[in-house]
């Protein structure tokens, strides 16, 4: 394992720190405003900021997105297959000034040279989100721009179709966050965009498709109006290999929950299933851990975790107990969820355990105070009952400081697995551990969280 959970991310606050610092900026270290002076630039970089300032003067600041996957102010892209990128720019023309009025720069490179293509403006003059796509089928790449308004959670979508003529059309919706996917068609890009309750309208979300003349066809669903903030959109597959969007949400009492937005080809309509599904407004997907939904096998479909707290002894605190995450993939065609794996997630000290399928319905597990210790027993369950009688115990891991390795670790037992960052790992068996649970079990059920590896685990909260 050459992750190193402590230690890298000590190194990355230090690192960014230093950056921001220095005048730069990085999705994941805010800053207090989008607009920043342009840097030093070389190569192709210094031609296009060069160009940039022969079209606007030297009086401007670069507009970086708030949103998205799409964070730079200038930013590279084939747009006509060409193999030949060309570049968006994104800028703010006098600012400060009540003249401030943002532009978007769509430049081509000609031999050497880099000239403005397209040059668009906006009466917004912040940027939420950039992202690309071949929206009208035409076979070139097309610009999506979500420009910022009053609202925080309303931007508005703008298109900017890529030909030997770049037109920009006003889509005439708005999102609270979106995505660009092939929804509908195999060779043709849409856009699903998500919205939050406002006074005028309740949470919905819009799959938007243009035809080849621009003009804009949507469709729309329903979804959880309970949601007070949405998580990044996931695209991915259901288990029967329907394109979907996967969308994460938080919840007005602090739970989460997952919907699925797909395009019913046979109905042509836009369906979310999960939520049509709900039970007195609480969604199958609704739980207290803030695990998100993700590829946990890099096949393709997005699974969705599904949990629910182990059982816990009467006399004793439920939240000392953990919660049980079932990997689950959704099959649109029998409209139900199938479980890929089961596991314990420790966020605390970044790793999960794999439960095997002869502990369901037949085991518990509890953290100590801070998490560092997870303790596996087999207990007399009944049914759906949260209760449960205590039986021998499995398995117990633990994380303890290197430094502290001998004290926690060996002179109480414990086998040590691997080290991560400043925490030793180990693990010490149960004295009536299960028939063929050995020590072999006990380290393969262990997956740490490892930056080069994909694995059942996403942050959860324990002792809630």
């Amino acid at each position: 394992m050459k992750s190193k959970f402590s230690a890298a991310l000590s190194c990355l606050v230090c690192v960014g720190l230093a950056l921001s610092l220095g005048g730069c900026s990085f999705p994941w270290f805010s800053t207090s405003s989008s607009l920043m002076h342009p840097p030093s630039a070389t190569g192709d970089r210094a031609k296009i900021q060069q160009a940039i300032e022969k079209r606007s003067g030297k009086d401007y600041l670069l507009n970086y997105p708030k949103n998205g996957e799409n964070r730079s102010s200038i930013i590279m892209r084939d747009f006509d297959n060409d193999e030949t990128e060309e570049a968006v720019a994104l800028l703010t023309l006098y600012p400060d000034t009540e003249q401030a009025e943002t532009h978007i720069y769509i430049m081509k490179k000609t031999d050497d040279t880099w000239e403005v293509a397209g040059d668009f403006k906006n009466h917004n003059n912040y940027i939420d989100s950039v992202d690309f796509g071949d929206v009208n089928g035409d076979g070139l790449v097309d610009l999506l721009v979500g420009w910022s308004t009053y609202n925080a959670n309303q931007n508005e979508l703008y298109c900017y179709l890529f030909g030997e003529k770049i037109r920009d059309i006003n889509t005439k919706h708005t999102y609270t966050s979106m995505c660009v996917c092939k929804f509908i068609e195999a060779d043709k890009d849409s856009v699903m965009t998500i919205s939050l309750n406002t006074a005028e309208v309740s949470s919905r979300a819009e799959l938007l498709t243009m035809t080849s003349d621009g003009a804009v066809l949507s469709f729309e669903t329903e979804m959880d109006s309970d949601i007070t903030k949405f998580l990044p959109i996931k695209t991915g597959l259901t288990a029967n290999g329907v394109t979907a969007a996967f969308v994460d949400g938080l919840t007005s009492t602090n739970s989460y929950n997952t919907q699925i937005l797909y395009f019913n080809s046979k109905k042509k309509k836009l369906e979310n299933p999960i939520f049509s599904r709900a039970d007195n407004g609480r969604l199958l997907t609704a739980r207290e851990t803030n695990t998100e939904c993700r590829d946990i096998d890099n096949d393709g479909a997005v699974e969705v975790p599904i949990t629910q707290r182990l059982p816990h002894p009467v006399n004793e605190n439920k939240k000392n107990y953990a919660f049980q995450t079932s990997w689950s993939s959704f099959d649109i065609a029998k409209n139900s969820f199938a479980v890929k794996s089961n596991v314990i997630i420790n966020s605390n000290y970044g790793y999960s355990i794999t439960v095997p399928d002869s502990w369901l319905d037949s085991y518990t597990a509890s953290f100590n105070g801070d998490a560092s210790v997870l303790t596996v027993i087999m207990a007399q369950t009944n049914g759906d009952s949260e209760y449960c009688k205590l039986k021998d115990t499995v398995v117990t891991y633990i994380a303890a400081p290197k430094k502290s390795w001998t004290e926690l670790g060996i002179k109480q037992g414990y086998t040590k697995m691997l080290d991560i960052g400043s925490h030793s790992y180990g693990y010490k068996l149960g004295k009536k551990p299960p028939k063929g649970f050995t020590d072999i079990e006990a380290a393969e059920y262990f997956v740490a969280k490892d930056e080069d590896s994909i694995m059942a685990v996403a942050p959860t909260e324990v002792n809630q």
